[in-house]
C-alpha cells in the first residue's frame, strides 16, 4: 500500500516539527471501528474563522503574524516542507489566542493520486479547496509543472495571501462565486478577490497589509515574495502598528478627558476613526507575549 506508507511518513515528520504555531502531533491510533485516528491537542477555540465570529475583538495582525511564522518554520527545512492546503479552517487557535498550522501535508498525497488517475486540464482543480489555490496547482500542466511539482513554497505563499483575505472579511476568497469551476476561471484569468471594505480596515486591514496580500496573488511563482520576505514585512506592519496605535491611543485618551472633563471642548475634534478606536480596542491592543524566532 504505497499511498498508505507515504502517508505514514508525512505523519511521522509531522510528529518531529516543534514551533508554537506548528499543532502538535502526539501520534496516530486504530479507532474502531472508524479506522485510523490522529492525536493531538484539543483546541477548544476551533479553528480561526470560528474563532473570529465567536471573539471579534480578536487581534487579527496577531493571527496573520502566526500563520507567516508557521509557514517559515515549515519552509526553512531543507527541502522545504509543503503545507499544500493552507486555508482557514486549517489554522487552529490554542487558548492563550496564538494561532498554529495544522493537517499541512496530509491533503498532498491525496490530491497527487487523484491527479495521476484523471486526465484533461482540470485535473487539480478540486471544488473543496480550489478557493485557495494557485493558478498552477489548478491546471499545472499549463505552467510547465507536473501535479507532483505544484505543491511548492510559492504555491503556499498565494494561499498565506487567501487566508489573509479570509481573516480580515470573514469571508472565503470569492465567495461571491457558488460555482467552484468559475473560480478556477476567475483564477486563471488574474481576476483575484477585491479589497474586503472599511471593516476589514478598522480590524487592521491597512494598505501596506492589503499590498502584500496582492504581491501573494502574483500570477508567475516566481514574483512572489519567499517566506523569510513575507515574514520581514508582515513583522514590520505589526511593528508599525503597534507604534501608531500607542500614539494615538493616548491622544484619544487626552480628548476623552477633555470631553468629560467639562472644562473645555477639544482643540480637536474627535473623529469617527478615533471613537472606533475607543469602541474597539482589539485594533489597538497587541497581545505582549515573547515569540520565538523560526528554527533554521
Amino acid at each position: 500500500m504505497p499511498y498508505f506508507k507515504d502517508l505514514l511518513k508525512e505523519l511521522t515528520l509531522w510528529m518531529k516539527l516543534s514551533h508554537p504555531c506548528i499543532l502538535e502531533l502526539y501520534g496516530v491510533c486504530l479507532h474502531e471501528p472508524y479506522g485510523y485516528a490522529i492525536v493531538s491537542p484539543w483546541m477548544e477555540h476551533g479553528h480561526m474563522m470560528s474563532y473570529l465570529q465567536s471573539a471579534p475583538e480578536a487581534n487579527r495582525l496577531s493571527i496573520v503574524l502566526d500563520i507567516a511564522q508557521g509557514l517559515s518554520y515549515l519552509h526553512s527545512f531543507k527541502p522545504p516542507i509543503v503545507h499544500g492546503d493552507l486555508k482557514g479552517v486549517y489554522v487552529l487557535i490554542r487558548p492563550s489566542g496564538q494561532a498554529c498550522l495544522a493537517d499541512f501535508g496530509l491533503s498532498r498525497r491525496l490530491i497527487a493520486t487523484e491527479s495521476n488517475v484523471s486526465s484533461g486540464s482540470s485535473s487539480a482543480c478540486m471544488p473543496g479547496n480550489v478557493r485557495w489555490m494557485s493558478p498552477e496547482r489548478i491546471w499545472p500542466e499549463k505552467h510547465g509543472m507536473t501535479p507532483a511539482a505544484s505543491f511548492s513554497p510559492a504555491g503556499d505563499i498565494w494561499s498565506y495571501g487567501m487566508a489573509i483575505f479570509e481573516c480580515f472579511s470573514g469571508k472565503v476568497p470569492y465567495y461571491e462565486i457558488d460555482n467552484p469551476w468559475y473560480v478556477c476561471e476567475n483564477i486563471q484569468r488574474g481576476q483575484l478577490p477585491q479589497h474586503p471594505g472599511s471593516q476589514a480596515q478598522l480590524c487592521g486591514l491597512s494598505g501596506g497589509l492589503w499590498n502584500v496580500i496582492r504581491e501573494c496573488w502574483q500570477q508567475d511563482r516566481r514574483n512572489r515574495p519567499p517566506t523569510t520576505e513575507l515574514l520581514r514585512k508582515i513583522s514590520t506592519i505589526v511593528e508599525r502598528n503597534i507604534v501608531e496605535a500607542d500614539w494615538v491611543g493616548r491622544k484619544s485618551e487626552d480628548q476623552e478627558m477633555h470631553l468629560y472633563s467639562g472644562q473645555h471642548r477639544p482643540h480637536r475634534r474627535i473623529t469617527g476613526w478615533t471613537l472606533a478606536l475607543l469602541h474597539f480596542p482589539q485594533v489597538i491592543i497587541a497581545r505582549s507575549r515573547s515569540r520565538r524566532a523560526p528554527a533554521q
